[in-house]
């Protein structure tokens, strides 16, 4: 114990020269290792901030991709309900009308009706409700 507590109670030894160069190896050792830190650290930083630039400019082109096909497709469903439009316009009985005499066609005086056997073979009537009649020998045709 006596060598402990003289060790304790010493002064600390004085450095010699070639101590103190290898305290500044140390510490220049110490200060390159926090060099090439800073030096990964920046180039992380870097290369982190080139990607969300490149992922923002990703979403943004999306973006407007996705605008522009909402705006195509709203173009469209009008051009559809427009279409829909002089569908039902064209369908209706005066215009039917016009565009059949327009053709040369004239109304039925006296219309006929046609209701097929069992073979396929039509038989023409002049009474509508006999095309609906079923005897056996027709199929019975809807209204």
């Amino acid at each position: 114990m006596s060598t402990i507590r003289e060790a304790l109670a010493a002064p600390w030894p004085v450095r010699s020269r070639t101590a103190a160069q290898a305290t500044s190896v140390r510490i220049s050792a110490h200060r390159s290792s926090l060099r090439g830190f800073a030096l990964i650290m920046g180039a992380l930083i870097v290369a982190l901030s080139g990607l969300l630039m490149a992922l923002n400019i990703v979403l943004v082109h999306g973006a407007f991709a996705v605008q522009s096909m909402q705006t195509q497709s709203q173009s469209l469903e009008r051009a559809q309900q427009a279409l829909g439009d002089a569908v039902a316009t064209g369908e209706s009985p005066a215009q039917l009308a016009q565009r059949a005499a327009a053709l040369g066609m004239r109304p039925a005086v006296k219309p006929v009706f046609l209701r097929l056997t069992n073979n396929g073979d039509p038989i023409v009537s002049n009474r509508k409700d006999s095309a609906a009649v079923d005897n056996g020998s027709t199929a019975a045709m809807p209204h």
